[in-house]
């Protein structure tokens, strides 16, 4: 079957860094979009249908029906090569330029000067207001379109345009879908839905709530690609209810006006961009603010004491910022706040000590501050705290006797503190319902409770090393370790060796890491590099030759005697790998060549004594390593005419869609600041924290030493012609949260070190097997990606990745968010610790060799919204309790050997838009050994399609098809509304098509040529018989017995 529908998803679109600033170093750089020429590269599935991952793309522009809408793109050096071609759309019927000047005059209380500046977005929406805007405007005389400058939404139309232009609207990953069209903005994507406050975009006439038609939400979601400034003007949307905008590319500052004008506001989403300043004190006192989201930005100052004036606030994230200064008293006061999340800032002074019984408090988390003092004794009157998380600061005193009465505390994190005394010794509350007590690193002493802890089977984490507790641990604890106990398995249990007694503990003396007990594995928390075979086979292996070191004659701008200053000796003792020396090594080697660039060539004239000789050594490193001469953008330039190395030129520019012009950068290996080159992405201490180097034609592998960029927390080298295997040292890095290597030609096993990668939010390694992509080197020759090792060295086609990946220890995955695996050779099993990622939201590893069952773990993680596990070679039955997955839209298991009833729980999934469960294969084996695999409609799926398929209203794609599902097709789905494919042939299906299905082709069940949408078993039965199903509204009928297919309509 070809399958060609199914909506556009940017989700984990390769672009797109995951910010999360760790302090105290924060950015205040503005995020930067870079477009280039790369070409758009789908995955290999022979069905190309559903969300399409559009990873490789490199902000490709959307054309946009508007005014003077052009397309342009940077041309490669390439004289056959032209730039795309460029559009230009007039408006009709011709509008006067009297018009234009009468709305300037019209807005100009709303946005003053920026109105004159034809490059800003205030110009841009107020020309698309006076030449562009299609709606219907019925009062013109000669007829036409845009409203009248005294129509009462003349003003609010402007100022959604206006967050169109100033957010970059053609490149949103949603496509903008309505925006800049025919239809009033409450219809407009984002706008139109429903929001607490707010139904359907916009106060409607019978809300009897404010001024109706005025709108009063603005939900763009998360990973949209909007980028730019917030702009002040939407301070005039007075309704505003609901605003959201996460974990895109939202800089500057958040405008005072919307404190101003939003006086209404129930809920503020504007988690993960790139935002800094403070929150604006214009909120202060606002009686509906119930929600604010401002986790990891690039806030800094004191921290807002406008949070502690919100009475009705019930959560405040605002973790992962650089905010200083004390938590105000006020937030105390807060009586509705139930969630405080202020993680990981550079807070100070006190916790506040005005709790009383009457806070609803659950969750409140301090941790990754500088907080001093005891704790507050306060906090034990709240009677809700649920987790209370302290780590990492400078908390002294005891845990307070009035902590001893928690009910309902789960978790307690005061780790990495200063704290003593003794914890409580008799059977208190506080032990009833304790998952997680972490209290490592203290001075606690006395004896630990043990016994408290003999019957509470919901413990997950006890963590006591680096105090004085005494004690012994019993057997009975020691036994909740096992991993097969997954519903209560104790995942973490330290202690100090010697001080308390336990034959199962990870033991610690003095801070220090000394053994674990089998059968549990200490965590690879370090390793020493050798070139052992081990480690050789991972890649890169050091060549025996002896070249002597990097020698040369001095650049005559540079001072003499480079060599002597110890510049060579730091960066071999401190940055190579795997026990490498530059004496013995090959002259051609990039490490060589990197560090004969630092001596003799680099103006800068780094010295030891510089805190940036190493990074910029090791990106020095990345260009020699991948052929920085033959990248498509801001490579290395040199003049080969004159015989010498001279750079040309060291400005380069990029098409930047967002700005519709040409940013400028510095190519690689000038003598700016490395922070400056193409793709380097730095802190404002000058940190090097991302690089991204997408689609740019890089040839070569990735060098190990790339890990000793400590502080790197993302790293995109995706769309490119690496090849060799994924260095094993990348997994070690402390910091790194995103890590995009997909669509290359990488191979080998993925390193076990990416297993304890615990700060990982996303790990994109697919598209390595099948994926076709040519690159040129600077010698003139090619690599393909098809072949292994990029076709160098032989045509073997490359297998891509391989590995039991998804065996144990994938919990340490913890902050997973996006898990893509496709599109390679990965094999094993999936284990059941794959529960423990709880907040993984995307998982696709289709297209690999998993076998075994689908575990029962994976219905427990309630933030999915897509698994793809089709062609693989997984068995058994879909788990019983997969209704579980409440968030779940996309399920994909087509092509795999799984067989039993679709469970009734799947029902109630209502979320669920994409159902896959066509194609099983069902394998036998041979004579000669192994298996023969193949499509056969007698096996695979069974049962019947449930009545309780009408819950499913946002269903939009279902294939059963070659599957032994027999019955009826039930009535109720024609409350499927959103259904536009359905597939139901080669199955047992019999009787007709209800009416009630019928009428859903007048609906969604179409497309343009009416073929494919609808396939039922409806053809003549054996040519002649009668049909198997009867259906007078397919759109293509198949003989149930010869398997032939036909369009009917």
């Amino acid at each position: 079957d070809v399958v060609t529908t199914g909506p556009t998803m940017n989700d984990l679109s390769t672009n797109q860094p995951t910010m999360i600033t760790k302090a105290p170093v924060v950015s205040l750089k503005e995020p930067t979009r870079y477009t280039t020429d790369a070409p758009f590269i789908p995955s290999a599935d022979v069905v190309t249908t559903g969300p399409i991952m559009n990873d490789l793309s490199t902000n490709q522009p959307t054309t946009l029906a508007s005014f003077d809408a052009t397309i342009e793109v940077f041309p490669r050096d390439d004289p056959t090569m032209s730039p795309s071609p460029t559009k230009s759309i007039n408006p009709t019927p011709p509008v006067s330029n009297d018009r234009f000047l009468q709305i300037l005059a019209k807005l100009e209380p709303l946005s003053g000067d920026a109105l004159t500046d034809r490059n800003s977005p205030q110009y841009r929406a107020a020309k698309w207001i006076s030449d562009a805007d299609p709606i219907p405007n019925y009062s013109f005389v000669t007829g036409g379109t845009g409203l009248n400058l005294d129509d009462p939404g003349f003003e609010q139309r402007y100022v959604m345009a206006l967050f169109y232009f100033a957010l970059d609207g053609p490149n949103w990953s949603s496509g903008g879908s309505g925006w800049l069209g025919e239809e009033s903005v409450c219809e407009w994507y984002g706008v139109k839905g429903n929001s607490d406050g707010c139904t359907g975009g916009c106060i409607e006439r019978s809300d009897y709530v404010g001024d109706y038609d005025r709108v009063c939400r603005i939900a763009m979601g998360k990973l949209n690609s909007l980028f730019g400034q917030i702009p002040s003007e939407l301070g005039y949307l007075s309704e505003m209810r609901w605003f959201e905008i996460q974990e895109d590319y939202l800089f500057g500052t958040i405008p005072d006006a919307l404190g101003t004008g939003w006086t209404k506001l129930h809920t503020f989403l504007v988690g993960h961009n790139f935002l800094h300043g403070g929150f604006p004190p214009t909120f202060q006192n606002n009686e509906m603010l119930g929600t604010i989201f401002v986790d990891g930005n690039m806030f800094n100052g004191t921290f807002p004491s406008v949070f502690g004036t919100l009475k009705n606030l019930e959560w405040l994230d605002a973790e992962n910022n650089a905010f200083v200064g004390e938590l105000p008293a006020g937030i105390g006061n807060l009586k509705s706040l139930r969630i405080l999340n202020v993680n990981n800032n550079n807070m100070t002074g006190t916790l506040p000590d005005t709790w009383d019984e009457n806070n609803l408090i659950e969750d409140f988390e301090v941790a990754d501050n500088t907080f001093a003092g005891p704790l507050p004794p306060s906090l034990g009157k709240v009677k809700f705290l649920k987790d209370f998380r302290a780590s990492r600061n400078k908390i002294t005193g005891s845990l307070p006797e009035e902590y001893y009465k928690f009910q309902d505390l789960e978790e307690l994190y005061l780790d990495e503190n200063q704290m003593s005394g003794v914890l409580p010794q008799t059977d208190e509350p506080f032990y009833d319902g304790l998952q997680e007590l972490s209290i490592h690193s203290n001075e606690f002493s006395g004896r630990f409770p043990v016994e408290n802890f003999e019957d509470t089977f919901r413990l997950k984490v006890l963590s006591l090393h680096g105090n004085q507790l005494t004690g012994t641990i019993t057997p009975n604890i020691c036994a909740r370790l096992d991993p097969s106990r997954a519903y209560t398995r104790l995942n973490e249990l330290t202690v100090e060796c010697g001080l308390i007694e336990c034959e199962c503990c990870t033991c610690y003396e003095n801070g220090q890491l000394i053994s674990t007990s089998p059968p549990f594995p200490a965590p690879i928390s370090s390793i020493l590099l050798t070139d052992s075979p081990t480690l050789a086979n991972h890649g890169l292996m050091i060549q025996d030759a002896d070249f002597g070191r990097p020698t040369r004659a001095p650049n005559s701008l540079l001072a003499p005697n480079r060599d002597d200053l110890g510049i060579l000796e730091q960066i071999e003792g401190t940055i190579l790998q795997r026990s490498a020396t530059f004496n013995g090594m090959d002259e051609n080697d990039p490490r060589y060549l990197a560090m004969d660039w630092i001596l003799h060539i680099d103006e800068r004239q780094v010295t030891v004594d510089d805190d940036n000789l190493s990074q910029r050594y090791v990106i020095a490193l990345v260009a020699f390593s991948l052929d920085s001469l033959a990248w498509y953008a801001c490579g290395e330039h040199r003049d080969f005419d004159n015989g010498g190395e001279e750079f040309v030129v060291e400005d380069c520019e990029v098409w930047n869609m967002a700005t519709s012009q040409y940013d400028s950068h510095k190519i690689w290996l000038s003598r700016a600041d490395e922070c400056h080159w193409y793709g380097v992405i730095c802190s404002n201490d000058g940190v090097v924290r991302g690089v991204e180097l997408i689609g740019n034609d890089l040839v070569g592998s990735i060098p190990p030493e790339i890990s000793q960029l400590h502080f790197l927390q993302y790293l995109a080298l995706n769309g490119n012609c690496l090849y060799g295997t994924i260095p094993p040292e990348i997994g070690m890095m402390p910091d790194l949260r995103s890590l995009e290597l997909h669509g290359n030609g990488l191979s080998g096993e993925l390193p076990a070190e990416f297993l304890n990668a615990s700060k990982l939010e996303l790990l994109n390694v697919a598209l390595q097997y099948g994926f076709d992509h040519v690159c040129y080197m600077s010698n003139g020759t090619y690599v393909n990606t098809l072949f292994e090792q990029g076709g160098l060295y032989g045509s073997n086609y490359n297998p891509g990745l391989s590995g039991r990946v998804l065996e144990p220890k994938v919990d340490k995955w913890a902050s997973l968010k996006g898990l893509q695996l496709f599109d390679n050779s990965f094999s094993g099993t999936i284990s059941e610790d794959i529960e423990d990622l709880k907040e993984l939201v995307f998982f696709r590893a289709h297209n690999n060799v998993f076998s075994g069952y689908l575990p029962a773990g994976l219905t427990n993680l309630k933030k999915v919204r897509e698994v793809y596990l089709h062609k693989n070679q997984i068995y058994l039955d879909i788990p019983s309790h997969i209704g579980d997955m409440e968030n779940l839209e996309d399920l994909r298991l087509h092509e795999n050997e799984m067989f039993d009833d679709i469970p009734d729980s799947l029902y109630s999934i209502r979320k669920l838009k994409y159902l896959w469960l066509q194609d099983t294969v069902y394998c036998e084996e041979v004579q000669e050994g192994g298996y023969e695999c193949s499509i056969d409609s007698d096996f695979g799926f069974t049962g019947t399609i449930s009545t309780k398929i009408g819950n499913l209203d946002k269903l939009q794609q279902l294939l059963i098809n070659n599957n032994p599902i027999s019955g009826i097709i039930p009535t109720e789905i024609g409350l499927c509304e959103n259904l536009a494919l359905l597939h139901i042939h080669k199955t047992n299906i019999v009787g007709s098509a209800p009416i009630e299905l019928c009428l859903l082709r007048e609906k969604s069940l179409n497309s343009e040529n009416d073929v494919g949408v609808f396939y039922a078993d409806c053809r003549p039965n054996n040519k002649t018989q009668a049909p198997f199903f009867a259906c007078d509204c397919c759109s293509d009928c198949c003989d149930h017995t010869t398997k032939v297919c036909i369009a009917d309509d």
